[in-house]
């Protein structure tokens, strides 16, 4: 396994697959997101791929980006 690379049957995570938004920006703040069963989603640090990762239900997803088109994590 290469540096980075993820242990698939120990997480359960994929090893490819991961997308980044196209509204991330060129600073460097980007997550990625891979598909998870049952329409839910894998989020990872896009800078540190194999440092971790974090997995939303489907139902946790839907509220992330509910909370997001409202405008919930915009700076004020």
């Amino acid at each position: 396994m290469r540096d980075g690379e993820l242990d698939v049957p120990r997480c359960g995570a994929p090893r490819n697959g991961f997308r980044r938004s196209s509204y991330s920006g060129q600073n460097g703040h980007c997550v990625e997101v891979a598909g998870s069963g049952g329409d839910g989603r894998w989020v990872r640090d896009s800078k540190a791929p194999g440092s971790g990762l974090h997995r939303f239900t489907a139902g946790q997803w839907r509220s992330f980006l509910t909370h997001l088109k409202a405008g919930g994590l915009d700076s004020r």
